[in-house]
């Protein structure tokens, strides 16, 4: 179980939240993501600590380097994934645009599934 809750920490990217919640949310939210973002830091000290790792997935090399590999191209679909929501929520464009930024999107959410190795 333990690996587990580590291999699901591993996922997480600080950077992404923190981007997102830039483009997307209000500064009431962005505190919840502030609070959120410590939270995380915390649950990765604790489980590691109780792994008796001194980093995440140390005991996953392999793990660790597949998602380093797949980590830029991750990113990249972050961030069209979050210009994508952006443009949704500020939606004054034609239906036709709209259902381009749907597709958009789907894509988007398939394509960081399949490179976190999760369901959409």
């Amino acid at each position: 179980m333990v690996d587990l809750i580590e291999l699901e920490l591993s996922k997480a990217d600080k950077q992404v939240s923190l981007y997102l919640d830039t483009k997307l949310c209000s500064p009431e939210l962005k505190q919840v993501g502030d609070s959120l973002r410590t939270d995380l830091d915390e649950a990765i000290k604790a489980i590691t600590a109780i792994a008796g790792h001194s980093e995440i997935l140390e005991n996953h090399p392999h793990t660790k380097e597949s998602f380093g590999l797949r980590r830029p191209y991750l990113l990249a679909l972050h961030a069209i994934q979050g210009e994508v929501m952006k443009r949704l929520k500020d939606d004054e464009s034609s239906s036709e645009a709209a259902q381009a930024l749907n597709d958009a999107m789907t894509i988007t959410v398939q394509g960081i599934a399949a490179g976190m190795q999760n369901t959409g």
